[in-house]
């Protein structure tokens, strides 16, 4: 099957599939709520569980045994998170998702998602594009990102984030920026410095607002830009 589109690699994930949806709610799950700042899944265990979200947004990170936090994708409406498999990996015990807003979700277990998903050609083909843009995510990061010095990382993330989001709106503190680059938070406060001199963004307490994003999209890597 040919595809026209070429997509950008993406931080914020997010779906709308009604019909998907409804095939979901026919099969065994729970309604599970989870306010801002609970776990999905408790820290140091393996993922035993599969959530699809309904309404409000999750973060996933992973934390090093040195304190460090490396931010690798958020989780919203729509979206299957966190995939189905039959295996379990010894880094699956230092992966923390956590909600960032109140929270509405389906909650199934994993051997339940796993056998819906071998008989649900929808939901499978849901999965295999999710995880399709999860590996590009990953290949963008390893193989291009981490040769750009920090200012150009840091165009690069506002810049793909805000093509996702509503009015060009950045739901991003300096602390998740640094999280998600593995930068320190210095360089992230001298970059947006730069950045809103030059009339490109404006800083609010929880957020950024891209102003010009063909001034942010010439400050990008190749790679990067569509």
């Amino acid at each position: 099957m040919e595809c026209d589109l070429v997509f950008s690699p993406r931080y914020y994930y997010s779906a709308n599939d009604p019909e998907l949806y409804q095939y979901l709610l026919t099969q065994p799950h729970q309604k599970r709520h989870f306010d801002s700042g609970d776990f999905l899944w408790k820290p140091g265990e393996f993922i035993e569980r599969v959530y699809y979200i309904c309404s409000g947004v999750a973060v996933s990170f992973v934390e090093h045994e040195t304190g460090r936090r490396k931010i690798f994708l958020f989780a919203g409406n729509g979206s299957i998170y966190p995939g189905c498999h039959t295996m379990q990996f010894k880094i699956e015990q230092s992966i923390l998702t956590q909600a960032i807003t109140p929270m509405e979700t389906l909650e199934f277990r994993r051997e339940d998602f796993y056998r819906m998903f071998q008989m649900n050609t929808r939901l499978n083909a849901f999965m295999f594009e999710s995880y399709a843009m999860y590996i590009n995510l990953l290949l963008y990061e390893t193989a291009h990102q981490g040769y750009n010095d920090s200012f150009v990382k840091l165009c690069n993330l506002l810049y793909l984030f805000a093509q996702n989001r509503s009015q060009n709106t950045v739901e991003l503190t300096q602390e998740n920026l640094a999280d998600i680059l593995a930068i320190n938070r210095v360089n992230v406060a001298k970059h947006l410095a730069v950045l809103r001199e030059k009339g490109i963004l404006q800083s609010h307490r929880k957020s950024l607002k891209i102003l010009d994003m063909q001034a942010l999209e010439a400050l990008c890597s190749i790679e990067t830009q569509p």
